[in-house]
């Protein structure tokens, strides 16, 4: 066990993947390099040396791959699928664009599998759904903000709560002015408001 660790720490194992991680393009990328262990399988090796090569060739030639907008979705994909949970906008935002990465990958590289099959078999297992990734497109944008068509009565909850706030603030207004004019200070208007928003 020692002698492993040695020659872990004789290659400068951590150094590398360090260095490795500086250009990982996601989080979930960073997370996997970071949980990577050196392997002692030499048939593991031989194949991860070829799929290397492999990419190597690919970005040679291709100049890079379309992975941009992956996200950390696991514990959103958890809360998912608790009966009852309702996912922030947010959540679903990044959901989507980890979808529509995951499909232009695959799409991308399905069409040179021939070429780069190691690298295929990667990809070739990613999960895509058009049909979810329509369906939170039609709720949310890609900045996470739910879209104001999503339903009827959304939009009348949002006038609902527009139309309690500018009640809440003319109040608000009111005590101000009220306690201002009976000179009060600071800290006695704070005590006002205090007591005012009590029995609302």
């Amino acid at each position: 066990m020692d002698s492993w660790k040695n020659a872990i720490e004789k290659l400068e194992f951590e150094k590398v993947r360090q260095r490795v991680m500086r250009y990982a393009s996601s989080v979930p990328g960073k997370e996997f390099l970071q949980q990577s262990t050196i392997s002692t399988s030499p048939q593991e090796v031989r194949l991860n040396l070829q799929r290397v090569s492999e990419l190597k060739k690919l970005l040679e030639e291709e100049g890079e791959l379309p992975i941009e907008g992956v996200f950390p979705v696991r514990e959103a994909i958890r809360k998912a699928a608790i009966e009852g949970t309702v996912l922030l906008a947010k959540e679903l935002a990044e959901i989507l664009s980890t979808l529509k990465a995951a499909r232009t990958v695959k799409q991308f590289l399905s069409k040179r599998q021939e070429q780069y099959p190691l690298v295929w078999q990667l990809a070739e297992h990613l999960y895509t759904d058009k049909v979810l990734e329509f369906n939170i497109e039609r709720a949310v944008d890609e900045s996470g903000n739910v879209r104001a068509n999503v339903s009827r009565e959304l939009q009348s909850i949002r006038r609902a709560i527009a139309e309690r706030y500018d009640q809440l603030r003319k109040k608000l207004e009111g005590i101000l002015k009220e306690a201002t004019a009976q000179g009060l200070t600071q800290d006695e208007i704070i005590t006002t408001r205090k007591a005012e928003w009590s029995s609302l």
